[in-house]
């Protein structure tokens, strides 16, 4: 079983685009209320405007300061958060003042949840340097990030997921290894599992997931690999991005062996996508739908070339949605030519079984 999706190239790619747009949001994606309340709390609303100019030598003194006096004031953590956001120069300045990530960690871990929140968003944005950045960061506060994936604060709890998945995806296996050590995978899967009504934390845990089973596949442990089986459903969440992403990564990573109710329902799923994309693609043409549906199809194509008896399983899910798998297939390839490699494989792989619709598919995909 090959798959281009898993070559160091594209885990390359995926690993720059992702960075630059966790950048992105984090620089353009605060809401007007977030700002409005990181004003309020630390009362500078008057000089707001001299935070988008601190320089590398303002973060020293700022940093040189919060060492000194052995912690940080809520206008401090505000002004090192936005510093950070402004270039990496000033996230790598603060990174070479001994003592100074280790004052911010300690505002995260204290009784003034103002304080928490604000440490851990600047935490956030430290995150976005470089990998050496991230690792002290990693040393000094990963145990606490994980720990707050469960936190009753939304904000501090998709806070700290940011952070991660920042972290996950730089070229360090160092940190992805004492992350995965401290249980991060357990717990990611654990929000899922557990459905919170949390959606954006939902949301950032399945990137996570999918940064882990696409970048970092050989830093997996052996338990890690062993909770992927029964949870390969749960992550097929068509409500978010990085859903059916995570999912696919994880029927790859455990070579689609999974049980046969599980094979039953992500395959229930992946028809329903399907033919939901059949009726509705001028509304689901996204870059990101796109990958999904190529995702789908090879999900699709791999259980029909490593089990025979999903075929007829296949065959009658279309047909309760009023379709065929022939039809949705030729629709799909008139949609966008793209595909055509996988629905030729799924096609053959039909043909190759003597399936009930065998002579469907010839005809409707001329082969």
């Amino acid at each position: 079983m090959t798959d281009d999706l898993n070559s160091s190239a594209t885990v390359t790619l995926i690993r720059s685009n992702l960075r630059e747009h966790r950048k992105i949001e984090r620089l353009h994606g605060r809401n007007e209320s977030s700002d409005a309340y990181r004003v309020g709390v630390v009362a500078i609303k008057d000089i707001i405007s001299d935070l988008d100019s601190i320089t590398e030598k303002d973060v020293t003194g700022l940093a040189s300061r919060i060492k000194r006096k052995k912690g940080a004031t809520e206008e401090d953590l505000n002004r090192l958060s936005h510093a950070f956001l402004l270039n990496i120069e000033n996230i790598v300045t603060f990174s070479k003042i001994t003592g100074a990530l280790n004052v911010i960690v300690k505002e995260l871990t204290g009784n003034d949840s103002t304080k928490r929140i604000l440490a851990c968003e600047c935490l956030c944005n430290f995150s976005l340097g470089n990998d050496i950045c991230c690792e002290k960061l990693t040393s000094a506060a990963s145990s606490y990030l994980i720990m707050f994936l469960e936190s009753t604060h939304q904000r501090l709890a998709v806070t700290a997921a940011w952070t991660i998945s920042n972290i996950l995806v730089t070229e360090q296996t160092k940190t992805v290894d004492t992350l995965l050590s401290q249980g991060l995978m357990h717990k990611l899967i654990g929000l899922i599992k557990l459905k919170s009504s949390n959606d954006e934390l939902v949301a950032e845990g399945l990137k996570c997931i999918f940064i882990l089973l696409s970048m970092h596949p050989k830093c997996l442990r052996s338990e890690d690999r062993e909770t992927l089986p029964s949870t390969v459903v749960d992550l097929f969440n068509v409500s978010h991005k990085y859903g059916i992403q995570a999912s696919y990564h994880a029927l790859y990573t455990c070579d689609f062996e999974i049980s046969e109710a599980d094979c039953t329902n992500i395959l229930g799923k992946c028809t329903t996508f399907l033919c939901n994309f059949v009726n509705s693609w001028s509304t689901m043409s996204s870059a990101d739908n796109k990958l999904c549906v190529a995702l789908v199809l090879r999900i699709i194509g791999n259980f029909t070339a490593l089990r025979v008896d999903v075929i007829n399983v296949i065959i009658g899910q279309f047909a309760v949605k009023g379709e065929t798998l022939p039809k949705i297939l030729s629709d799909i390839l008139k949609i966008d030519s793209v595909y055509r490699n996988d629905i030729f494989w799924i096609g053959g792989n039909v043909f190759k079984a003597d399936a009930s619709c065998r002579d469907d598919i010839v005809s409707m995909l001329n082969i």
